[in-house]
């Protein structure tokens, strides 16, 4: 049986990349032939041409000049840790631009243009002061990974809904209150996080990411599930933390491939029959629930190869 606590400690690091390493994209480079990494704008204008990864990363930056077009051939941009509150028009012109990295930053709108960026895969904005992407978003189609954690929107952001080759989209530690039925056209992703937001009902079109496989909801308001909650039958996690379940829908069973499931802190005073079916699973937590002894012994004698922890 896998290891199921280092599951989810991977899972959980798929959505914060490091920022630490900058990353290039495409083929692997040869031995020898590694880009350089210029860490400098200084340095970066002596050979524009020439840069392909420049890490700014905490350089007290309060600002961008226009002159950051000139490095028509940057693949990943790493201007995390300054004091940022915009980002330039100018940069819809570096169209080879695959990574972008702005966390911690002072940011609290975004330039339409940057929705430009057709060949952008990962983009990370976690700890700034958003509250809305632009419209123009949408033409980001190219994009993979959308960090947007630890800011101020109240609203699930329209445009993300169009960004159809999403894989992983990080929207935790917001103020969300409720999600569009537009989540559904997100059919590729597979590691979605929304937990620590205000969310009370989840919308059905959700039960459309037929290839959804991680998704945290911990520290919610939900009282419910969606009734076609088991069509998801890719999920391998489902982190359901402090919410005020008092049940799970018919069918859950049906997620034959869930290996981690966590309903700590709800209002179940009945273990669902549906777990005593999910013979997959590897880790099951039901803290903070009210059951009898009776039905702790039926779970454990129901599912013996399952790490169950009342």
């Amino acid at each position: 049986m896998k290891n199921s606590l280092l599951c989810i400690f991977s899972v959980l690091l798929s959505f914060s990349i490091s920022a630490q390493k900058p990353k290039a994209t495409g083929p692997t480079p040869k031995r020898g032939n590694q880009a350089k990494v210029f860490l400098s704008l200084a340095e970066a204008y002596t050979q524009p041409s020439q840069v392909s990864i420049l890490n700014l990363r905490q350089q007290n930056l309060s600002f961008l000049t226009d002159s950051i077009e000139l490095f028509k051939n940057l693949n990943m941009l790493n201007i995390m840790k300054n004091q940022l509150t915009t980002l330039p028009a100018s940069m819809q012109q570096l169209q080879q631009l695959r990574i972008l990295i702005a966390d911690q930053n002072l940011l609290q709108n975004l330039s339409p243009e940057l929705g430009e960026l057709k060949n952008l895969k990962e983009l990370q904005l976690k700890k700034n002061k958003l509250t809305q992407l632009p419209s123009s978003f949408s033409n980001l189609k190219a994009l993979e990974t959308l960090e947007l954690s630890n800011n101020q929107f109240v609203e699930f952001p329209e445009a993300t809904s169009e960004m159809l080759n999403l894989k992983s989209l990080n929207m935790s530690y917001n103020l969300l209150r409720n999600l569009p039925e537009g989540i559904g056209n997100l059919t590729l992703i597979k590691n979605l996080d929304l937990g620590n937001n205000q969310i009370q009902v989840l919308p059905d079109a959700i039960c459309k990411l037929q290839n959804l496989e991680v998704l945290l909801l911990e520290n919610n308001q939900l009282s419910e599930l969606p009734g076609a909650f088991g069509n998801m039958k890719r999920l391998k996690v489902l982190i359901l933390t402090n919410n005020q379940l008092s049940g799970l829908p018919p069918g859950f069973e049906k997620l034959i491939l869930l290996e981690t499931l966590v309903l700590t802190d709800n209002q179940l005073y009945e273990i669902p029959e549906a777990l005593f079916m999910m013979k997959k699973l590897e880790l099951l937590v039901l803290k903070g629930n009210n059951f009898n002894e009776e039905s702790k012994a039926r779970l454990k004698k129901a599912l013996p190869e399952t790490d169950i922890r009342f």
